[in-house]
């Protein structure tokens, strides 16, 4: 808990203090230093019914909630918007309708954590036949990256042989065009292209379209295999060059530099699938020193901390433009 106030401060102090809004501040620290019973009635009981539960589903809550509770309804009013047709969508610009859909979204939406966290997806559909592209644009708060497959992984082979545990290592720019991979919808999975008015192949793609002032990404090392991926990751601390994910036509949008990120923090798993712990590690905008969270112990790290590569979870990072 100490951890994500910790982050939460960090995250806002700029911009709370840019604004004045030192009452929003303190509301959501009140919110997070509340008695712990009041506190787990506050982000759902379901996450600690004498279970273990996973750090980012925690986060994903948290931020729901404080997103519901931190709602700004006179900004949401301003954001109302006549419902477009589908005809009058088709033929919007791109950007156009990026715009059209973000206003949607904050006219339920607008909060102070919204305006830190929030970004918008893009998700392209293109026709195998036609070539017609279809867009569809979705809000988000954190990103899921996954591994690259065992190909693309850079791994120690004797090693790997002579150890149960997956010593394979990746960058953090892997991930991200893993993210951006193609995926093809064949099949059941085929959409009916609205050109060729029938269902047919397609190539479907997934990128960011509207960066957020705090890029959340989350390491997806818990999938489907049953076992944690123990993937080491290199990732950068500072100048982390965010474009590999950015939307590659730039000129159907209003975003022409590129995103350029510095972490603030980190959350770390240690241990398997069914078993673990949590730590994490955080920077002190005002002295820049880091500090390791363990449980209820707090303590100080070298200028320039010694990270968990194979055990990094959640990267918290900020917008460079956002710091001064």
């Amino acid at each position: 808990m100490i951890f994500w106030t910790s982050s939460l401060v960090t995250m806002s102090r700029h911009s709370l203090r840019a604004r004045g809004s030192v009452s929003t501040l303190h509301g959501y620290l009140y919110l997070l230093y509340r008695p712990f019973s009041s506190f787990n009635d506050y982000v759902g009981f379901h996450l600690f019914h004498n279970r273990s539960d996973d750090s980012h589903e925690f986060l994903r809550v948290l931020i729901d909630r404080l997103c519901d509770d931190l709602k700004d309804r006179a900004r949401c009013q301003e954001n109302q918007i006549r419902e477009a047709t589908q005809v009058e969508l088709e033929e919007m610009p791109l950007q156009s309708k990026a715009d059209y859909w973000w206003r949607q979204h904050l006219a339920q939406n607008s909060s102070f954590v919204t305006d830190e966290f929030c970004g918008q997806l893009i998700s392209t559909i293109q026709c195998t036949v036609c070539k017609k592209n279809s867009y569809c644009f979705d809000p988000f708060y954190d990103i899921s990256l996954p591994f690259p497959e065992g190909g693309q992984r850079r791994r120690s082979s004797m090693l790997s042989i002579l150890s149960s545990t997956d010593l394979s290592t990746c960058s953090l720019d892997d991930c991200l065009r893993e993210f951006c991979k193609d995926e093809i919808l064949d099949g059941e999975n085929m959409p009916e292209c609205s050109k060729c008015r029938e269902r047919r192949e397609s190539i479907k793609r997934l990128q960011v379209f509207k960066f957020p002032r705090v890029l959340v990404l989350h390491l997806k090392r818990f999938g489907n295999s049953r076992k944690k991926v123990c993937t080491s990751i290199d990732f950068p601390m500072a100048s982390f060059d965010a474009s590999p994910i950015a939307y590659a036509d730039r000129s159907q949008t209003n975003n022409s530099d590129n995103p350029t990120y510095d972490l603030y923090a980190v959350c770390d798993h240690s241990g398997r699938l069914n078993y673990g712990h949590y730590t994490s590690t955080c920077i002190d905008p005002h002295s820049g020193s880091w500090y390791k969270f363990n449980d209820e112990r707090v303590s100080q790290q070298n200028d320039s901390p010694k990270l968990d590569e194979a055990g990094a979870y959640i990267l918290f990072y900020r917008l460079q433009e956002c710091e001064s």
